[in-house]
């Protein structure tokens, strides 16, 4: 149920959309930015998982990226459209590399984000669009330094999340007092009661 709980909550705690996929359609889309060594230019870098489920060929198929900015600017982008064929329950995978000039940099103060638009077609009619937004950062550690698009940062203070087996989230003052005296080997026997 959550990445930070101490253990598992049973329940949905969030709105839930079920959606169809057409037979062939993105498995898998992962996106990173990495920019050059003036933190100027970037290059937007994809890894692409296309998946055909089902018992027929896939075949005349053709994928294409746009990059729009936060304010719906089209960004140029020299990436030509590429084709496919995928066999029944067949997968394919793909990288490709879209060089963006100038680029707003995402931070906290100014996060800029694009948005990418990836269009599966089939014989010329459009099967599915998968949109991702995307902020170009690169987050690199030298040394003893965290940077973020090369800017030194220093982290200060940490997130406390705590949950117990009756209460779930609502702990109480009184817990988190009574769980902080507790020495540190027997935290998983506190735990466990």
């Amino acid at each position: 149920m959550s990445s930070y709980a101490d253990f598992k909550l049973a329940g949905i705690i969030r709105d839930v959309s079920v959606f169809a996929v057409p037979a062939t359609h993105v498995e898998r889309m992962q996106v990173s930015t990495h920019f050059d060594s003036d933190y100027r230019n970037a290059t937007l870098r994809i890894d692409l998982t296309l998946v055909n489920e089902s018992n027929r060929r896939s075949s005349c198929g053709e994928i294409s990226w746009e990059l729009r900015s936060s304010e719906g600017v089209a960004v140029p982008a020299s990436i030509a459209p590429v084709r496919f064929s995928l066999p029944p329950w067949g997968r394919w995978e793909t990288k490709g590399k879209i060089p963006v000039e100038s680029p707003q940099h995402w931070e906290a103060e100014h996060p800029h984000l694009y948005r990418l638009v990836f269009h599966l077609t089939e014989n010329g009619k459009e099967t599915e669009q998968v949109a991702r937004r995307v902020g170009f950062r690169q987050v690199e550690a030298r040394g003893t330094q965290l940077l973020i698009n090369g800017v030194p940062v220093k982290l200060r203070e940490t997130c406390h999340q705590d949950s117990d087996p009756v209460r779930g989230r609502a702990v109480t003052p009184e817990l988190t007092r009574l769980r902080r005296q507790v020495p540190s080997g027997c935290r998983e026997i506190f735990r466990a009661r």
